[in-house]
């Protein structure tokens, strides 16, 4: 899975990216150590309750945008319990990076049913 990630962090303006599963917690990440595994899993979690509402209302959303002045968190639901946020520099290019994660989110959905049932250590600093 961390190939996947990886592809695209390769993407101009990526800084990395993180899938998380409601019961599985964070599956893989490619952050920076200062991203906190912990705070990866508050994030996802978050997420996963705002699909769960947006949902409750009837209206069909796969992907959002969170802009802050610092970055940009682009978030895409892979199934009903997971998903797929990126952290972007607020120059990014929205088109190229939805384009090639929307290829990406049936090798993932593939991806966190083969995954362990734990979530990831925090990387080494």
């Amino acid at each position: 899975m961390e190939a996947l990630l990886n592809e695209v962090k390769l993407l101009p303006g990526v800084m990395g990216s993180f899938v998380y599963n409601s019961t599985k917690g964070v599956v893989a990440t490619n952050l920076p150590s200062l991203f906190r595994v912990e705070a990866l899993k508050q994030v996802g979690s978050l997420m996963g309750r705002v699909y769960k509402l947006v949902d409750s209302t009837g209206i069909d959303v796969s992907s959002f945008e969170l802009t802050y002045e610092e970055a940009v968190l682009m978030v895409r639901l892979i199934d009903k319990d997971s998903c797929f946020v990126i952290v972007c520099e607020t120059s990014v290019s929205f088109p190229l990076v939805n384009m090639s994660t929307s290829m990406l989110i049936p090798e993932l959905k593939a991806a966190i049913a083969q995954a362990p049932a734990q979530s990831v250590a925090q990387p080494a600093a």
